[in-house]
């Protein structure tokens, strides 16, 4: 709906226009009147209207000196003129001020109404054409803020496009979403993920008191300053509006990541590059997740000397429970400092692999690590998103070789299935010899029998062995409670968890969370 100033000296011309024009079914809901030019214009000081209906004869200050100022205060706003006049000077007056509509008196009230249904439709036009150009305007400043200013400030011309102005951006910080894209994901899935992400951060969102600016960097990132004039950018009201924001996204993969408060339009860059550096720990987090810049130096976890050939060795020997106890702590190692650049991690996990697919290759073992036909492992290694991922995908590698391996070599194939049974199925608390025994058709004790015989331990021994194996590496992430890694790890009971860590590991889940921080 849309306001119109109306500004007429004479009381019956107005009173006749506004009681019989069907305001309402133009989309007019506010009048102004005002009976000459200056209290119009003192009107117009208070309210800015959609549209003007002036009459050009009136005192004090006609419809054209009217119309000059009006045109100088809010250039988009529709100017009709009314007059009882023919003077061609008016008229002339008219198109200079780029005036609408010229409508004479007496007044054609149907005339007037399909004028002012006109006058509307322009003004709807002007007002969407408007934001359009502003919503780009603003896309493209809140890229050009990654950067620093090139004098410090910014372009008169590029702020005024977007209707803020440099003193808006007092306190601000800098926020970025990133879209988590699968190796397979098309145009079309790329696509709808990209409008998702633009169509909650292009509009406002509610967060009373700030405004924010959004624009898109490349095809996955998306940059967003969020900005307050007179108040510093409060942060838990900030990691409300991100975290609800992230809900709204949960059908779309992706990271968020927050930088720094800082103050003044030049120091907005400052932000981006700690938001940069906050991304990479959402690797560490998961999905979904949203980090926050807090300065903190974390430690690098690499690899020490060695290691790879001591796990090169592990898989030649096919000490498939030594391979995974390895990469449970490589995984653990890596959590627990998270001060490691993503791509250096890939990079290990990657070694692994290659590791894995050249001791296939020369034993001849056919296996998902060697006959992955659609993309080459380091393609692959390198689209994972998170540490959890990437441990996933190595861990599912070597069960395939394991399995293969042990098919080809005469080892026990059902004691083989059933290592890929507990593997997968450890978390389970209902999980217990018999019910493994009623899975491959064997009775308890024959099962335990041939477990013992093949693998050297029992098998409820090698069960808890994962079980703890898994707590370990979990215990790396501290934002996971140690009751929560217990139903994780397959206990119900956080007690009898804590008891039996301690049994076999020599300290508490706690005390060993201690130790991986140090």
């Amino acid at each position: 709906m849309y306001t119109l100033l109306l500004a007429d000296d004479e009381f019956y011309t107005r009173q006749g226009i506004l009681h019989e024009i069907d305001w309402e079914g133009i989309g007019i809901d506010r009048i102004i009147e005002a009976d000459d030019g200056i209290n119009a214009l003192k009107k117009v000081e208070q309210v800015a209207p959609d549209l003007a209906l002036l009459d050009v004869r009136m005192p004090r200050m006609d419809g054209i000196q009217r119309a000059g100022r009006l045109r100088v205060q809010h250039p988009d706003c529709v100017i009709i003129f009314i007059s009882g006049y023919s003077d061609k000077e008016y008229l002339r007056s008219a198109i200079r001020l780029q005036a609408l509509q010229y409508v004479d008196k007496p007044i054609d009230n149907k005339q007037l109404y399909e004028t002012l249904r006109e006058a509307v439709k322009s003004c709807a036009e002007k007002k969407s054409k408007k934001k359009e150009m502003q919503g780009k305007s603003r896309a493209a400043l809140a890229c050009a803020l990654t950067r620093p200013l090139n004098d410090g400030t910014a372009p008169a011309r590029a702020l005024e496009c977007t209707g803020l102005k440099e003193d808006d951006f007092a306190s601000a910080v800098t926020f970025l979403v990133k879209i988590l894209f699968g190796a397979d994901d098309g145009y079309d899935r790329k696509k709808s993920a990209q409008d998702a992400v633009a169509s909650l951060l292009l509009r406002d969102l509610p967060v009373p008191g700030f405004q924010i600016i959004a624009g898109m960097l490349n095809e996955q990132i998306f940059v967003a300053h969020v900005f307050s004039g007179g108040k510093k950018v409060d942060h838990a009201r900030l990691e409300g509006l991100l975290s609800e924001l992230s809900a709204s996204l949960r059908n779309v993969p992706h990271f968020i990541a927050a930088g720094i408060s800082v103050n003044g339009m030049q120091n907005v860059f400052r932000s981006y590059q700690a938001a940069v550096i906050s991304l990479q720990h959402n690797f560490y987090k998961g999905i979904g997740s949203v980090t926050f810049y807090d300065g903190t130096e974390r430690p690098a976890y690499s690899l020490k000397q060695g290691e790879l050939d001591s796990f090169e060795q592990e898989i030649q020997r096919m000490d498939r429970a030594a391979a995974h106890a390895f990469l449970n702590r490589l995984t653990a190692g890596f959590q627990a400092s998270s001060g490691a650049i993503p791509g250096n991690v890939k990079e290990t996990y990657y070694q692994l692999t290659l590791k894995l697919a050249n001791i296939a290759k020369k034993k001849h073992i056919a296996c998902s690590v060697t006959q992955d036909n659609r993309h080459p492992l380091w393609e692959t290694v390198s689209a994972v998103h998170t540490l959890k991922e990437l441990h996933g995908f190595v861990w599912k590698l070597m069960v395939d070789y394991f399995d293969a391996a042990s098919g080809q070599g005469g080892r026990n194939s059902t004691i083989c299935a059933v290592e890929s049974y507990i593997a997968d199925s450890y978390a389970d608390p209902d999980l217990s010899v018999g019910k493994i025994a009623d899975k491959f058709r064997l009775t308890p004790a024959y099962l335990c029998q041939i477990f013992k015989r093949e693998k050297g331990v029992t098998i409820n021994r090698y069960i808890t062995g994962c079980r703890l194996e898994r707590a370990k590496a979990d215990l790396g992430d501290v934002s996971l409670k140690i009751s929560d890694i217990a139903f994780r790890s397959g206990y119900r009971d956080n007690n009898y968890f804590t008891k039996l860590f301690r049994q076999h590991v020599g300290m508490t889940p706690t005390e060993y969370r201690e130790e991986l921080l140090k």
